[in-house]
């Protein structure tokens, strides 16, 4: 009887203490990872927060937090084929009165493409024309592939909000994440180089001139449907907004072609069910005729730098020709 008392006062201490030194501990912690993104910050080497998870995207998404202009009347938007093949300065060059913003986002898929449209259109009002840059693998299935993570809501309220990015860090926390990051993204973006670049330009272009080709990226894939239905809710929204949306064909590598569509099919067949799906709206489809060869190509469906400005033109000539059709076709009714 006589140590049940001592025993209990013990145990009440001891909770008691740890209770206060948890709370302490978690009082540290944000000062401390403050302190930490400080640091980083100074010497160039704080990753973007984790908004989709996945590093790329998360440095787009850093990058028009603080890059998006003020008047933007083309939007370029899909995944890296976007990215890193349209040249928004050949695009200026080519016709001065255009005002580009490249929001392509790396692994983006068709389904999030039409929400990334759907969001970016709402925010930028004076976008009156959509280039939507796809590869035929944007249109397929890949069951062992991840897909990408992105909440367009959140992602909103990072690029366009005005809450501090140290509550996005604090969001979603990852020591790990973060000091893996923290070892490669100063590279990534000062080396346009390298596979994983993001050297972004004033428009958001992240074009990238390695030495060498990638392989890896060649990857043999069926047609999703699913990818068809959610470009086909696009054109209709788009029309309905009175916003002209032009799904742009980025060339895929010759060398892919031969290994996997050496008879065309499975392009035609694409090229087919693009169509059909953009059918009885506005939307217009411009395939690839930039006749680019496997030189230009370093993976599947990316280009060299050198040759984004000559797939550029190529787009631009068949849009501006696409609009003057349109045009006379309107005045003939």
């Amino acid at each position: 009887m006589d140590g049940t008392p001592r025993l209990g006062t013990a145990t009440r201490t001891f909770w008691v203490r740890y209770l206060i030194a948890l709370v302490a501990g978690a009082l540290l912690v944000i000062p401390a990872f403050a302190v930490l993104v400080v640091v980083l910050d100074a010497c160039g080497a704080m990753p973007a927060p984790l908004i989709a998870n996945d590093a790329c995207v998360d440095e787009k998404l850093a990058f028009m937090r603080k890059n998006i202009p003020p008047e933007v009347n083309l939007l370029v938007v899909g995944s890296s084929s976007a990215m890193r093949n349209f040249n928004s300065p050949e695009a200026v060059r080519f016709d001065p009165t255009l005002r580009p913003y490249n929001a392509g986002l790396c692994a983006l898929k068709l389904g999030q493409s039409e929400q990334v449209i759907e969001w970016l259109t709402r925010r930028l009002h004076g976008v009156r024309r959509v280039l939507l840059v796809v590869s035929l693998e944007d249109f397929g299935d890949f069951p062992r592939v991840t897909p990408l993570s992105l909440n367009v809501t959140k992602a909103d309220r990072f690029v366009f909000g005005d809450t501090s990015r140290l509550s996005f860090y604090l969001q979603s926390f990852n020591a790990t994440t973060l000091l893996r990051n923290a070892t490669d993204v100063r590279w990534k973006r000062t080396d346009m180089t390298r596979f994983g670049s993001v050297v972004f330009n004033k428009f958001g272009d992240a074009p990238i001139q390695p030495p060498r080709d990638r392989r890896d990226w060649y990857l043999k894939f069926e047609l999703d449907n699913r990818a068809f239905m959610a470009l086909g809710r696009t054109a209709r929204a788009m029309d309905a907004r009175g916003v002209q949306l032009a799904v742009v064909e980025s060339p895929m590598d010759p060398r892919w072609q031969q290994e996997f569509d050496r008879s065309g099919a499975l392009t035609s067949l694409g090229r087919r069910k693009i169509r059909e799906a953009i059918s009885g709206t506005d939307a217009v489809f411009l395939e690839d005729r930039s006749g680019l060869s496997a030189a230009d190509f370093y993976d599947a469906v990316h280009i060299r730098a050198s040759s984004t400005p000559r797939f550029t033109r190529s787009v631009l000539s068949q849009l501006e020709s696409s609009s003057s059709e349109a045009v006379r076709s309107a005045r003939a009714r």
